[in-house]
């Protein structure tokens, strides 16, 4: 293969990771949407729920008594279950695309330092990235 193959190749091979990175961010994008919609409706439905027992408790005056609040003190507490649920798979999933998405840099900076040293233009290794560096 003559230079400008290989740079060609080279090229191609770096669109397609970053189609690839894009496809991700995409599904990562639509995940969280979804997730957080789905979290927002469960917070609002555990609030209508508990305006609805609270007006319920209104409503029969001194009748109030510990089962309901013990039934509501369980809706809250499953609720925050759910939310703290919700909450770790979306960080699972942003930690696993995160992931991926370096992964996938490092794979493409490797192949296109092949690329370039096959041509003779080494490349030095690209620093890893620090983690949860500072912008």
């Amino acid at each position: 293969m003559n230079p400008n193959e290989i740079f060609e190749q080279g090229m191609q091979q770096w669109q397609q990771n970053i189609d690839e990175m894009r496809k991700a961010s995409e599904t990562w994008t639509r995940f969280f949407t979804e997730q957080t919609r789905s979290n927002m409706e469960l917070m609002l439905g555990w609030q209508k729920q508990s305006t609805e027992l609270w007006n319920g408790f209104v409503a029969r005056g001194s009748e109030i008594g510990g089962q309901d609040r013990a039934r509501m003190d369980q809706m809250g507490q499953e609720w925050q279950k759910q939310w703290q649920a919700g909450i770790e798979q979306s960080t699972a999933m942003a930690r696993s695309f995160g992931e991926s998405a370096e992964a996938m840099l490092r794979q493409s900076q490797a192949q296109m330092g092949e690329l370039l040293g096959s041509i003779g233009m080494p490349v030095a290794p690209a620093a890893k990235p620090a983690r949860n560096a500072k912008s």
